[in-house]
């Protein structure tokens, strides 16, 4: 048929849409007997972009009505819906055709990464290794059993199989941003540093790299300027973020005291994430520091709003009477409020204790405010609440070592952190 040969000659020159138009016309006249010219028109469809999802599915379809015995056929089917992260459909043409005879290392490499999706790690790892099996030299197998450990944060044996990766010249980005985290996870700077310049040297333009150093620098160095540096430089190269990436951009600037700056993040965040309970808490957070109170209130009402039922609002509550003007102060209420929270993380995470200490000292129920603050001191994210809030902590401590000065305890918070007896 000429338009299928001219079609033919137009998709392997690249011109897909006019390559599409002839493939078309030849199916019109009657040449409608041919799997790879409709594997063809498929993949015209969808090279065309994902409105034309259903349009390569039409045509993967007639493609195994032609020949229900072509295993290779069903792989295709399987692909599209893989290309769409629709990983259950997808799994089920690939087996299909595995146990119609189609044996290769991509396919044994797609159903592990679909069981990964699916969140089956014994599967996942199971056809990972049907990828070394069939050939113990290539890469592939390994990156794909790494990234099943690593989706189940099963760090130590996803490092394993991605250095085995790497030995065998796998230079994929993605597997140099996971080696960098897993490092991170292990606080080895070096390494995690190490694994974000390879991704650099290999595209200057992935995000991703810069965003790795910038957390390396950030959680292992609590050096948050250089971390804002690569955080600036990943958003100069793609505004169009995750949620997290707004958070803890802003972050940065909190803990450089640029609350302005970042306010300003999370309302390009909040553009994109109207409803995210968690740039809205961070704005507050930065309104709270630059003791504009009653913007802070204000926004705290919109946060329970958009959430009634988030355990965290009594402690945005419990902030509201803690964090405002002297007139408005209430410590009852936020010991009230703080009293209510049953979820252990928010009390960790929030350094809820802390407040809760300071709030109990201001009515005079000091033990109770001793014993309070040194359930502080054994939180997991006390020291890092400390720096955050230096002066609030450094005004209640010096309190404190006041009221009890043989509290030994107390007095060895100020060798880990000296600023505390500043004045």
């Amino acid at each position: 048929d000429p338009y299928f040969l001219y079609g033919g000659a137009l998709y392997e020159s690249g011109d897909i849409k006019n390559a599409l138009k002839y493939y078309l016309l030849a199916e019109e006249h009657g040449y409608d007997d041919d799997i790879i010219m409709f594997r063809e028109i498929a993949e015209c469809y969808g090279k065309l972009g994902d409105k034309y999802f259903l349009k390569q599915l039409e045509y993967a379809t007639k493609a195994i009505n032609l020949d229900t015995e072509n295993a290779y056929s069903r792989y295709w089917k399987g692909w599209i819906y893989f290309r769409h992260n629709e990983f259950s459909h997808a799994l089920k043409y690939f087996l299909k055709s595995e146990n119609m005879g189609y044996s290769d290392i991509s396919l044994y490499y797609e159903i592990s990464y679909c069981y990964s999706m699916l969140d089956n790690l014994k599967k996942a790892v199971e056809y990972a290794d049907k990828c070394i099996f069939t050939d113990k030299s290539d890469p592939l197998g390994y990156y794909r059993k790494a990234f099943a450990y690593f989706m189940k944060e099963e760090y130590g044996k996803a490092k394993r199989y991605y250095l085995s990766a790497e030995k065998r010249d796998c230079k994929e980005p993605d597997m140099y941003i996971r080696l960098g985290y897993i490092y991170q996870n292990e606080e080895n700077f070096e390494k995690a540093v190490e694994y974000s310049d390879k991704t650099s040297k290999l595209d200057k333009k992935d995000p991703d790299a810069y965003i790795l150093k910038g957390n390396v620098y950030a959680s292992l160095k609590k050096d948050y300027i250089t971390a804002l540096k690569y955080y600036k430089k990943a958003y100069k190269i793609d505004n169009d973020m995750t949620e997290d990436f707004f958070a803890n951009f802003s972050v940065l600037y909190s803990m450089l005291n640029r609350y302005s700056s970042a306010i300003k993040i999370i309302d390009e965040g909040l553009k994109k994430y109207p409803k995210s309970y968690n740039l809205l808490s961070i704005k507050i957070g930065a309104y709270q520091f630059k003791k504009e109170y009653d913007i802070a209130e204000k926004l705290t009402k919109k946060l329970i709003k958009l959430d009634p039922k988030n355990p965290w609002n009594n402690y945005y509550k419990a902030l509201v009477y803690y964090n405002c003007k002297k007139r408005k102060k209430n410590y009852k209420k936020v010991i009230n409020y703080i009293e209510k929270i049953e979820d252990s993380n928010i009390r960790v995470f929030g350094g809820s204790d802390g407040v809760l200490s300071f709030a109990y000292y201001e009515i005079k129920e000091f033990n109770k405010s001793l014993e309070i603050f040194y359930r502080f001191l054994d939180s997991e994210y006390c020291d890092e609440f400390i720096e955050k809030n230096i002066k609030e902590i450094k005004r209640y401590y010096k309190k404190l070592l006041k009221k009890f000065p043989n509290e030994i305890k107390l007095a060895n918070l100020a060798k880990k952190f000296p600023e505390l007896l500043d004045f």
